[in-house]
């Protein structure tokens, strides 16, 4: 038996027996990158034909728990069309992590203790947990009933439903822990759509939190993208009440810093110097001028001046900074 058969099936110019039927499954359950070719056709016949034979449900479920294989396209069809009870429900998720599964099925079954933070667990900000689509907030509150907030279900925005949304996130950010808010705005950092409105509140709530979290993104270099760097720019910018941004705090948060370099390359500056005038990207020009000193730094620090003379009153900022660098590499 192999996969081309399947078309013939769908079009109803074969037929399978119960145990050819079931042949075919294990088959493709053991080799679902072959059957991926086919992926439409399995659809169309375990949807029209098999999902209505008695031995489906517990049969597929079988499989899937056997089978050595977890990421393929062809196992969220099943996922689909089965009914588990709790403890297989349980199980599935925690190997195959597909949201649509748990959304399918988690209103289903009560929970104990050990189920719901099993069932947390899973929704850790790993790449190897379930991964959240954008759900609504009727949807969030739903499954939180059943499991208490899950931060990063919390960490996700509707668009039509924010300011719902923000609100509950404000209200159960200290409850939870320190990497659990680590994740939370390391996830929002990525939002490049994260409103004007309630980010200042959000800020101005967790001042203390945020700034704690934003050293620990500079101290570890996997963290220095363009998403944390824009999102410390705006925390900075957030500082005081009239929006301008506090140069003495961040020059005391920078000091605290090992090491500068890589936090952002000539090219960006350069590209930020010549495009921007918006004064909120000017934190960016600061990381950057506070690189680790290399052939840059002195045109970095000029040009900067140059374009933005109403800063000069910092100037003995970087000359301090310098003093401070100079006796350490001496």
């Amino acid at each position: 038996m192999d996969f081309s058969i399947i078309p013939a099936l769908v079009y109803h110019e074969e037929f399978f027996s119960v145990e050819q039927q079931k042949e075919l499954l294990t088959l493709i359950c053991n080799n679902p990158a072959q059957a991926e070719e086919f992926i439409e056709e399995i659809h169309d016949y375990v949807a029209n034909d098999l999902q209505k034979e008695n031995y489906f449900n517990e049969f597929i479920i079988e499989l899937l728990l056997s089978t050595k294989h977890s990421n393929s396209l062809i196992f969220i069809i099943f996922l689909h069309y089965i009914k588990p009870n709790k403890l297989q429900f349980i199980q599935l998720l925690e190997k195959f992590k597909c949201f649509d599964f748990f959304n399918n099925n988690f209103d289903d079954f009560d929970y104990n203790d050990d189920d719901i933070l099993k069932i947390r667990s899973l929704f850790n900000f790993s790449k190897n947990s379930i991964q959240v689509p954008i759900i609504d907030y009727g949807m969030k509150r739903h499954i939180f009933d059943y499991f208490g907030v899950i931060p990063k279900i919390a960490a996700t925005f509707n668009n039509t439903s924010r300011y719902f949304e923000f609100k509950f996130l404000f209200r159960h950010f200290n409850s939870f822990t320190q990497q659990e808010q680590f994740d939370v705005v390391l996830t929002l950092s990525e939002l490049e759509y994260l409103d004007e409105i309630y980010f200042p509140i959000f800020y101005n709530l967790f001042t203390k939190q945020i700034n704690d979290i934003i050293f620990s993104l500079f101290s570890n270099k996997q963290y220095h993208t363009h998403y944390t760097l824009g999102f410390a720019s705006r925390c900075f910018l957030h500082q005081d009440q009239d929006s301008s941004i506090n140069y003495y705090h961040l020059y005391h948060i920078l000091l605290s810093y090992n090491n500068f370099s890589s936090i952002l390359p000539f090219s960006i500056f350069e590209k930020i110097n010549n495009n921007y005038e918006d004064k909120s990207i000017s934190i960016l020009y600061l990381f950057t001028i506070f690189e680790n000193i290399t052939s840059d730094y002195n045109f970095c620090k000029s040009a900067f001046f140059e374009k933005h003379p109403i800063y000069k009153h910092i100037l003995p900022v970087f000359e301090e900074y310098e003093t401070r660098l100079n006796i350490e590499n001496f």
